[in-house]
């Protein structure tokens, strides 16, 4: 667990996933817990698909869209909306 921890202090993608644990209410111990199971699912994946990891240095953003309350309501088109 000690090299989970150390992971998590040097890769910003990880620290995200540790601070969602920590969130949800869970003990150091259980979010490290958790990060190294991710991990784990992350490198069979990896080996299973024989592909290199790659950390993608933007992150992950979710669009506005994918937002309930900003989607248009059935019946509505975009036309109707803008002209409020």
């Amino acid at each position: 667990m000690t090299a989970v921890d150390h992971h998590r202090k040097r890769v910003p993608q990880s620290q995200r996933y540790y601070e969602k644990k920590r969130a949800e209410s869970k003990s150091h111990n259980q979010a490290i817990r958790a990060l190294g199971r991710h991990l784990c699912r992350v490198i069979f994946k990896m080996l299973s698909q024989e592909r290199t990891h790659r950390i993608d240095p933007r992150p992950k953003t979710r669009s506005i869209l994918s937002n309930p309350l900003f989607q248009i309501p059935a019946g509505c088109s975009e036309a109707e909306l803008s002209h409020g």
